[in-house]
């Protein structure tokens, strides 16, 4: 369905002649780099209203006040808009976690979960995401606060013996 559109988008803009897209250009090629400004954007446009991926993540999700929230933001993908920004508010939610971590656990008390030395930021997300994949049906879960999941995943996947 999407091809479909897209060609119709193209059959359509490559009627109209280039002086009615770029009445203000000089050159040809500045021309077609409008011509290709004008498509780039129309099938831009058209991909975010069409695909049902880019329908999970919305502004709403960047208040994190639920656990499927922060799931909808660390499952984000980098071609969904927003999708620099989920990255960028995922790491700093975990980064503000693992340092609320470490401040509340001071010395001679046990930490709330032991993950290897070599994991890193990423291991948390990615365990944090498949933890709230897989409990994605349970609405209690889900509308927790976002840490109270994080927590969740991270101590079940890395408890301390």
């Amino acid at each position: 369905m999407v091809g479909l559109l897209a060609d119709g988008i193209v059959n359509a803009l490559s009627h109209i002649p280039d002086k009615k897209i770029a009445r203000d250009a000089v050159s040809r090629e500045s021309k077609g780099d409008t011509m290709r400004t004008l498509l780039t954007g129309g099938l831009m446009a058209l991909a975010m209203w069409a695909s049902p991926a880019i329908a999970q993540l919305d502004d709403m999700d960047f208040d994190l006040e639920t656990t499927k929230d922060l799931y909808d933001v660390c499952a984000a993908t980098a071609s969904q808009p927003f999708g620099a920004e989920a990255e960028v508010a995922c790491f700093s939610y975990f980064a503000g976690t693992a340092h609320y971590h470490h401040a509340m656990v001071g010395p001679g008390q046990a930490p709330l979960f032991c993950p290897p030395e070599t994991a890193t930021r990423h291991d948390a997300i990615r365990v944090f995401v498949t933890w709230a994949r897989a409990h994605e049906g349970d609405q209690t879960l889900m509308n927790e606060r976002p840490v109270q999941g994080v927590m969740r995943a991270i101590i079940e996947e890395w408890p301390c013996s």
